[in-house]
């Protein structure tokens, strides 16, 4: 990412104690997790249903039906044309913001320290170093950031000698864009690379094969979709089988409370329905004929 975001906040207790959260399916919920994630790594996201349908890894029917039902509330549409969640793009400049003051602080120093001569890094770790590609940036700052990427956290001092080593072949965005690769495409039946060992490796240069580990990633996600997919429709199944069940609760009330305006609602069933009429007549609360009788009730 050209602004060096790698992770944004999550404010996990407003979202567990929305009410946005409460009305979505698990689809829903699914679809806009990763809208957000997709927003957070390039800022924004295009107002085109087929590419939203990529991200999303669901079927455009249901893109378009979370679109039509949240789309203008989670990810409105700015005067460029381009779709934002209004909370995630508040904390994203934030971060850029921060990450803008760190970099000047960085150069601003940098400057300071290259009036004495020598090399910034080499100031900083007190040893004199011939890479070039060193100066401009605050050494500490940068391996802080890559450090605090890196999913397994051991043996910091070699990693950060490693580090040091490394910089004299790839520049710091580099390094950084390498780990988010290797983040987003390893198996998960693989252990996790030793830190100092990726870097003296040169493994920021590895490209999974796409007919590897990208698919192997695409099909664990797909997996999820289709466990989600499957929780939505029964989520749905459920909620009608209940509504059904209230609405032939009303119905036997309604009889018994106003006969009148019952009957009615027979004689207007069979009239619009007249194929149905016998057995409305035998037994109005079947399971082929209440739903009728229902809707001239509403």
């Amino acid at each position: 990412m050209a602004d060096g975001i790698v992770y944004i906040k999550w404010y996990f207790n407003d979202w567990l104690g929305s009410g946005t959260r409460a009305e979505m399916t698990p689809l829903d919920r699914a679809i806009f997790k990763d809208l957000l994630d997709h927003q957070a790594a390039s800022g924004s996201l295009p107002d085109d249903e087929s590419a939203l349908t990529r991200m999303a890894m669901c079927a455009p029917g249901e893109l378009t039906r979370f679109m039509t039902r949240w789309g203008d509330i989670l990810f409105p549409k700015g005067d460029d044309g381009r779709r934002r969640n209004p909370k995630q793009d508040e904390v994203r400049k934030a971060i850029v913001d921060e990450l803008q003051k760190k970099s000047a602080g960085g150069r601003k120093s940098a400057e300071r320290r290259s009036k004495g001569g020598g090399n910034i890094l080499g100031n900083i770790l007190g040893k004199t170093l011939t890479n070039n590609r060193t100066s401009g940036f605050d050494f500490d700052s940068v391996f802080s950031d890559w450090w605090d990427c890196y999913p397994h956290k051991v043996g910091k001092k070699a990693a950060r000698k490693a580090f040091e080593r490394a910089l004299a072949d790839a520049e710091p965005d580099v390094l950084m864009a390498g780990l988010r690769r290797y983040v987003a495409t390893k198996p998960p039946d693989r252990n996790w690379c030793n830190p100092a060992t990726w870097l003296n490796q040169g493994r920021w240069e590895d490209k999974p094969s796409p007919d590897d580990l990208p698919v192997e990633v695409a099909a664990r996600e797909a997996t999820d979709r289709a466990a989600a997919r499957q929780d939505a429709e029964r989520a749905e199944a459920d909620r009608r089988r209940e509504q059904a069940e209230a609405d032939r609760t009303a119905l036997r009330h309604i009889e018994q409370t106003a006969p009148e305006r019952f009957a009615s609602a027979v004689d207007a069933a069979i009239e619009k329905h007249p194929t149905a009429a016998k057995r409305l007549r035998s037994n109005p609360h079947g399971a082929a004929s209440w739903a009728l009788v229902w809707q001239e009730l509403r």
